[in-house]
This record gives C-alpha cells, structure tokens and sequence, in this order.
C-alpha cells in the first residue's frame, strides 16, 4: 500500500544548502520519524501540520526571549519537535548559528515562515524516505523469500 506524502514540496534551493550542512552535524542527522510519527502526519494532513508548526515557532521561538530558552523544544512528543531539532529551529541559540538570525529581538513573520518552511521540508523529506525504505525493505523480503520457497511449490501458484 502507498503512503500518502505529506506534500509535494520540493527543497528551494535557498534550503538546500542547510541540508546540507545539517547532513554534516552528527546531532542533527540522527533525528529520524517513526512510524507513529509518520501515521500521526497522515492523520492529521499537510495544514495542520504546518498550523502546529506555525504555533510552536510562534509561541516557544519566536518571542525576543522565550521562556526556557535551549531547553523549549521536546526531544519527542510530536513530529514537528523532531524537525525543529533536525533542522536547528529549537532555539534561538540554534536558530542563530545555523540560520544567521540573530537573538534577543521577535522573530518577523517572514523569519517564522522561513522556519516553518524548513520544517515541513524536513518532514517531507523524512516521509519520502520512510516511504521509500518500506518498498526497498518489502522488496528486499520478498527477494528473499523467492530464494527459500521450493522452486515446487512456486509452480503450484
């Protein structure tokens, strides 16, 4: 069965950059959606996810200082908290070394866009991947399975 992706976005080349300095960092690159996480982003759909990135990026980063700043952003608990740390939009600290905005003033609007941007682009790029896994694993199950099966028994089919 295919996996509906969460969207069709493609990695501006204004991100791809990022990505890629991302893919570097051992931190960054170890984050990684579950299945849960991925039937909760089926389930919920593409809007919402992003609404709730929108509101988390509103209320835990964007203030000029955020309550509990470095330590705001969950390790686990919802796929957007993932994707704030895979793509150093956790905390401000993150936010300016990996991003070049600076601390200690409010986020604009277009910054929380940008970061909600990278964001959903994470979480696209993770279910494309997950998706793309499974079929490499059900392949490589039923190549497999077609080794250990009587040649026989196949032929009865």
């Amino acid at each position: 069965m295919r996996t509906r992706m969460l969207t069709d976005y493609r990695i501006p080349e204004k991100h791809a950059d990022l990505f890629r300095r991302l893919a570097q960092s051992s931190f960054r690159s170890k984050f990684r959606l579950t299945q849960t996480d991925r039937a909760y982003l089926e389930a919920k759909g593409p809007e919402i996810i992003k609404s709730h990135a929108a509101d988390f990026i509103n209320s835990r980063i964007a203030p000029a200082v955020p309550r509990n700043d470095g330590k705001q952003t969950p390790l686990r608990g919802h796929p957007v908290f993932k994707a704030q740390h895979a793509t150093a939009a956790c905390c401000r600290g993150c936010i300016a070394k990996w991003h070049g905005i600076e601390k200690g003033r409010l986020l604009s609007l277009a910054e929380q866009q940008y970061l909600v941007d990278v964001i959903m682009a994470w979480l696209d790029m993770q279910t494309k991947k997950g998706y793309m896994l499974t079929l490499i694993s059900c392949t490589v199950l039923l190549m497999r399975l077609a080794l250990t099966v009587p040649s026989a028994f196949i032929s009865q089919l």
